[in-house]
């Protein structure tokens, strides 16, 4: 179906579930150019790219007329993966991340839903990765992966009258200023980022402009029901070449020698020990140096061949622009 078709139909209602977030606004602005309404589910009032609102919680029962009218639900709410140091308990990533997801299901099923597209991640197949696809055997070892798995299967493996589609995005980059891709831009930008070894671990990324196209695709597609999507820009990515091109966008001269990974462990360590210290989380530790150093890409084939998915933009084009959007001094 293509877009003059989709705008010749009655207007489809999606409800979308994190409207306010990151990847969620994104997603909400590309359904309504592509003449879809759009009602967001939001936590608390604010205005955005949306047609309508209703303000609820995924911990408490869907409030009254959420999902009247709505043919489309896209499901991106959920409890995320703790880089803030907030140390969410497993039982609060359940309650959201499954008994949320539960919820909705209900709901949507009660309302006559056409279509479920579910934003899961890579982390509900496990942590590194190399060449992993849709088939790939899930092994998640964070509460975070471990609740997204189960809500994948909880839309792929209930007994609902709606169609599911599961897609699984990598590390997501645009616009924003959350997230580990501004905090690295932040930090080569003051000269305390190191200057990493080339050691071709490969990492999969992917622009937020195509992972909400990818995603509406997958609502939209007949084939894509009862499915589960990788998602990335198929570019091959190491952190030494995203350090070379962060310092290239900001105007810096390029760096030809890096820091041997001896020292790099025992700075990470050195960013551990002074967290413990202050209580406050430091952008270079252990965590961030194995996210560093380990490969971690995976096979979006299917969705290409499947939906006809492409990828249209990529991390070094796109990093001028999420310069200007920080307003970097």
């Amino acid at each position: 179906m293509d877009e003059i078709a989709l705008n010749r139909e009655a207007q489809p209602l999606a409800l979308v579930t994190g409207a306010g977030g990151f990847i969620g606004r994104y997603l909400c602005a590309l359904l309504q150019r592509r003449g879809v309404r759009v009602r967001a589910l939001l936590r608390s009032e604010r205005d955005g790219p949306w047609d309508e609102s209703c303000i609820g919680d995924l911990g408490q029962p869907l409030p009254d007329g959420a999902m009247t009218g709505v043919h489309w639900l896209f499901h991106l709410a959920a409890v995320v993966h703790d880089i803030s140091g907030a140390g969410h308990g497993e039982a609060q990533y359940q309650e959201i991340n499954v008994g949320g997801a539960r919820r909705l299901a209900k709901a949507a099923g009660s309302a006559g839903v056409k279509r479920v597209v579910f934003f899961s991640s890579i982390k509900a197949v496990g942590e590194g990765g190399q060449g992993w696809d849709e088939d790939h055997p899930t092994a998640p070892v964070t509460a975070y992966g471990r609740t997204k798995r189960a809500a994948e299967r909880l839309f792929l493996e209930g007994d609902w009258p709606f169609e599911s589609v599961v897609i699984r995005p990598p590390m997501v980059f645009g616009n924003t200023r959350k997230g580990q891709l501004p905090r690295m831009i932040q930090a080569v930008r003051k000269g305390y980022f190191p200057p990493l070894p080339e050691r071709e671990n490969r990492r999969s990324m992917v622009h937020v402009q195509d992972l909400v196209e990818a995603a509406l695709l997958a609502a939209r597609h007949e084939d894509a029901a009862g499915c589960i999507y990788m998602v990335d820009d198929g570019e091959n990515y190491t952190p030494r070449r995203i350090f070379d091109w962060i310092r290239e966008a900001l105007g810096m001269k390029p760096l030809g020698w890096s820091i041997p990974m001896v020292a790099l462990r025992g700075m990470a360590l050195a960013g551990d020990g002074a967290e413990l210290l202050l209580r406050r989380r430091f952008p270079f530790n252990s965590e961030a140096l194995g996210k560093l150093t380990e490969p971690a890409w995976f096979d979006s084939g299917r969705i290409r061949r499947e939906l006809g998915y492409v990828s249209r933009r990529n991390l070094r084009d796109a990093l001028p622009e999420m310069i200007h959007y920080l307003e970097l001094p």
